[in-house]
C-alpha cells in the first residue's frame, strides 16, 4: 500500500472510532462510558494505551485524539523526509513516537498548553479592540479639533474624504441600477 492509502485508512478508522465513542457516550452515558474508557474492553484499552486518554469528557478525548493524529502524521512525514528509512518504517516510527508521547502525558499537556495559549491570545485581542475603540471614541469626541492639523499633514483627512466620496458615488450607481432594474421588471 502506498502512503496515501495508509493515511486514508488510518483517518477512516480514527474518525469511525471517535464517532462510535461519541455516539455511545451521548446516547447511553452511564452504561457505555465505563465500558469504553474504564480499560475493561479493547476499546477502552486502545484509548488508554495508544492515545493516552483515560476517560472523562468525550470532548477532551476527541481533542487528545486529534492532537495525537497531528503528532503521528507530522513526525512520520519528518522522519520519511529527513531519514533514510523506507516509507513504511517511517510511519511505524511516527506511530511509536506518537504512542510514547501519549503515554508520557505530552499530548494532553500540549493540548492544554495550546488551547490555553489560544484562549489567552483571544482574550488579549478582544481587550485591545475594546480599549482602542474607546480610545478612538475619546479622541474623536474630545479633541479632534486639536488633531486635525496633524492629520491633515499626514494626508489622513484627504484620504478619508476621497474614500467617502468614492463610497457615495458607488451608492449612487447602485441606486441607479436598482431603479433601472425596478423599471425594467
Amino acid at each position: 500500500m502506498n502512503k496515501k492509502t495508509l493515511i486514508l485508512i488510518f483517518l477512516f478508522l480514527l474518525v469511525s472510532q471517535t464517532t462510535l465513542i461519541f455516539a455511545a457516550t451521548t446516547l447511553f452515558p452511564t452504561d457505555y462510558s465505563k465500558a469504553l474508557f474504564g480499560g475493561e474492553g479493547i476499546l477502552g484499552n486502545i484509548t488508554k494505551y495508544v492515545f493516552g486518554y483515560e476517560g472523562g469528557n468525550i470532548r477532551e478525548g476527541i481533542v487528545i485524539m486529534a492532537v495525537w493524529l497531528i503528532i503521528f502524521v507530522a513526525v512520520s512525514d519528518m522522519v520519511s523526509l529527513f531519514a533514510t528509512f523506507s516509507s513504511t518504517v517511517s510511519w511505524l516510527i511516527g506511530f511509536g513516537l506518537a504512542v510514547i508521547a501519549a503515554n508520557t502525558g505530552f499530548i494532553s499537556g500540549l493540548a492544554l498548553w495550546a488551547f490555553g495559549a489560544a484562549a489567552a491570545l483571544g482574550a488579549i485581542a478582544t481587550l485591545v479592540v475594546i480599549v482602542s475603540a474607546l480610545l478612538v471614541a475619546v479622541i474623536v469626541h474630545l479633541g479632534l479639533g486639536r488633531f486635525k492639523p496633524w492629520l491633515e499633514r499626514r494626508g489622513v483627512v484627504a484620504a478619508t474624504a476621497k474614500g467617502a466620496a468614492e463610497a457615495f458615488a458607488g451608492i449612487r450607481v447602485a441606486r441607479g441600477v436598482a431603479k433601472a432594474a425596478e423599471g425594467g421588471a
